[in-house]
């Protein structure tokens, strides 16, 4: 009964510390690593049960049962080395020739357990029972000594390879296999020399606890990266869309907001007004006088710099945040909150400073601004359209003291 506590013992421990690959739904989502992973486990965990039934039937003394359980150990062996083998080789990413041998060793192993157990027969080469005791074969120890050779060239070339690379990621992988290696060395020495004793499965509880977890620290480190990549590239979007938002909403001439952030702007306040959010604003139209006249006289480049001029005057006393240039003379800006309550007091300001120009001949511009109408307007729309009208009287009054017009 002793030998049978170990196996329960390592198969719990198994199925405890590696239940999200075995109890899963979603092997099929599972990355190439991650599945032959838990082919693996699901190998040992069968090689557990056999063990377990061993020591069992070992005790009862039921023969047949006890022959059978111990040709399906040596099978569960041969397959436990083969799925290791095919895990080391997708863990490590080994390529061509490398692949090929380590995949070639496994399945070796299981062919020559395959052979060795119909030999055995009629030749009894691996194990026999003699008055119900287990005897243990020279085929028996050839098998473990071949698998002894295999885990020490897997330990000592894994622990050269950790050593060496300097990459964090593929060290640490190095260091999964050298240890389970060095795990499955030392027991399948003491299994060699004590042939009644679990001591293999004690090595492979051992082996999948220390593997287990420089898989998961491995799995944190990948999905670590993975996610400073996405952040890295999110943010990389992020700014190549701010750069592209800015030259679409950006006048490239004046850095006002473009007619792109103009209607935009114009459907917020559409959908406040229909929620009844907003209680006050105020819409001031500027059109600048003259642009037609600068440019035909004295070229684009002159009537760019006109405009640059004509947007300083607006920005200095409105500031810049909400002025919009949705025409090639037109500007717009809403006034909210503190601006609105100073609306008429910015209003007259601005026009002492054209009424000035007038006089010196510097650039002038038209104005006209109207307040929200809460009973009586519905859209955005109609209040433009009523200080768009006072602008053009303002137009009309600075053509009549001298002023530039649009042609």
């Amino acid at each position: 009964m002793e030998y049978a506590v170990v196996g329960i013992t390592a198969l719990i421990m198994t199925l405890i510390i590696c239940h999200r690959y075995i109890f899963t739904t979603k092997v099929k989502e599972f990355p190439i690593q991650k599945k032959t992973y838990r082919l693996f486990i699901l190998s040992v965990i069968l090689f557990y049960s056999v063990d377990i039934l061993w020591g069992l039937f070992d005790d009862l003394k039921v023969l047949p049962l006890l022959y059978i359980d111990t040709v399906i150990f040596f099978v569960s062996v041969g397959i436990t080395a083969l799925l290791w083998t095919r895990f080391l080789t997708v863990y490590i990413g080994g390529k061509g020739k490398t692949n090929a041998f380590m995949l070639g060793i496994g399945f070796a192993m299981l062919i020559f357990v395959i052979v060795m157990l119909i030999i055995n027969i009629f030749n009894p080469i691996l194990f026999e029972f003699k008055d119900g005791e287990y005897i243990a074969k020279t085929g028996r120890y050839l098998l473990f000594l071949g698998q002894l050779i295999v885990f020490t060239l897997s330990a000592f070339g894994s622990l050269v390879e950790a050593f060496s690379n300097r990459n964090p990621n593929k060290k640490n992988r190095f260091l999964v296999i050298s240890v389970f290696s060095i795990s499955m060395v030392v027991a399948i020495v003491f299994q060699l020399l004590y042939p009644l004793l679990p001591f293999y499965s004690i090595g492979c509880m051992v082996g999948v606890c220390l593997v287990n977890t420089f898989v998961a620290e491995s799995e944190k480190e990948e999905s670590r990266l993975r996610l400073e990549a996405l952040l890295k590239k999110e943010i990389e979007n992020q700014q190549e869309l701010s750069s592209t938002k800015a030259l679409v909403y950006k006048d490239s001439i004046t850095g006002a907001n473009s007619k792109y952030a103009y209607v935009e702007m114009e459907e917020k306040i559409d959908k406040l007004i229909n929620a009844r959010l907003i209680n006050n604003f105020s819409v001031v139209v500027f059109d600048i006088n003259g642009l037609k006249q600068v440019n035909d006289t004295f070229g684009h480049q002159a009537g760019d710099k006109y405009i640059k001029d004509c947007y300083k005057i607006i920005t200095d006393i409105y500031g810049d945040n909400k002025i919009y240039r949705f025409g090639g003379d037109e500007f717009v800006t809403v006034l909210e909150d503190e601006e609105y309550e100073k609306r008429d007091e910015l209003l007259n300001k601005f026009n002492e400073i054209i009424d000035k120009n007038l006089k010196e001949d510097k650039p002038v511009l038209s104005t006209g601004m109207s307040d929200f109408d809460r009973d009586n307007d519905n859209t955005y729309r109609s209040v433009f359209i009523r200080a768009d009208k006072l602008m053009y009287d303002r137009k009309e009054y600075l053509k009549s003291k001298g002023a530039k017009t649009r042609q």
